[in-house]
C-alpha cells in the first residue's frame, strides 16, 4: 500500500490577520478530521460538487477529490499580494503493483516481451513491459500471474522478485515490485475491456538499443531490460 502526496490549494483570505488565519486553519481542521471522505455541511454546495476536478481552482475554493484523503500537515504563504494563501499536503492510499520482466529464452538469443500501447498522459503509444496494480488482498506473486496471463495470455513456469523501487517518491510512494518470468508458455490474453495492447518478443540486444536511443521511454521498462542486460554479462575479475 503507497500513500499518493499532494498539494490542496485551500482558501486566499483577503485580510492578512492572524484571526482569519486562524479561522482558516480551524475550517481545514474540520475537513482533515472527515478525511474528505464525506460531504462537509460547511463548504458550498458548487465545492462539493467539484470531486472529478482539480482541487485547485482560480477563486481558491475547496474541492473534494474522488479518494479518501487525509491532511497531513499545513502552511500559510503570501506569494500574491494582498492576502494569505493557505497549503495543505495530503495522502492517499494507493495499492502497490507488479511489473513483469518475461523472458524466451527458448532462441538462440533471450527476447523480452513488450507491449505497446497509447498512454494519455504522454500523448503517444509506449513500449512497456507487462504491470498492472495489485488488487486489495492479493499478494505481489500473485498479482504478477495474474497481469501477465491478462494482458499478454502467457504464463510462466519460474517467477522471482528481483527489484523493488518507487515509482515517482516526490509525489507517490507506491512500491512496484519487478518479478523476472521464466519458463514461458502462451495462452490466450485477456485483457480488460478499455485495453487495446500489441505485444511483441524482442531480443535483448534491440530491447537495450531501443533504451539507448529513447525508443523505451517507460521507467519501469528501463529498469527491467537493463537489469537483465546486466546480469547477462560475464562479470569482470576485480583487480
Amino acid at each position: 500500500m503507497g500513500i499518493q502526496l499532494g498539494g490542496l490549494w485551500s482558501r486566499r483570505d483577503r485580510s492578512y490577520s492572524p484571526s482569519n488565519l486562524l479561522r482558516s486553519l480551524s475550517r481545514i481542521g474540520s475537513v482533515a478530521r472527515n478525511n474528505f471522505a464525506d460531504p462537509v455541511s460547511s463548504f458550498s454546495k458548487r465545492q462539493r460538487q467539484g470531486a472529478a476536478q482539480s482541487s485547485r481552482t482560480d477563486d481558491g475554493d475547496l474541492r473534494f477529490g474522488r479518494h479518501r484523503r487525509s491532511i497531513s500537515g499545513c502552511f500559510a504563504g503570501n506569494q500574491d499580494s494582498p492576502g494569505i494563501r493557505i497549503y495543505c499536503l495530503y495522502a492517499r492510499e494507493i495499492p502497490g503493483s507488479v511489473v513483469i520482466l518475461a523472458v524466451d529464452e527458448h532462441r538462440s538469443h533471450p527476447h523480452v516481451l513488450l507491449e505497446r500501447q497509447y498512454r494519455h498522459a504522454a500523448g503517444s503509444y509506449l513500449w512497456e513491459l507487462p504491470a498492472g496494480r495489485i488488487d486489495k488482498g492479493e499478494n505481489a506473486l500473485a498479482a504478477a500471474k495474474r497481469e501477465l496471463l491478462e494482458e499478454t495470455g502467457y504464463t510462466a513456469s519460474r517467477l522471482k522478485r528481483i527489484l523493488k523501487f518507487y515509482a515517482s517518491p516526490g509525489f507517490v510512494a507506491e512500491t512496484m515490485n519487478l518479478y523476472l518470468a521464466r519458463g514461458l508458455r502462451a495462452g490466450t490474453a485477456q485483457p480488460e475491456a478499455d485495453e487495446m495492447i500489441q505485444q511483441r518478443l524482442v531480443p535483448l540486444s534491440t530491447a537495450v538499443r531501443w533504451v539507448m536511443r529513447g525508443t523505451i521511454r517507460d521507467a519501469k521498462t528501463i529498469s527491467g531490460v537493463l537489469w537483465l542486460s546486466h546480469r547477462r554479462k560475464p562479470s569482470k575479475p576485480h583487480r
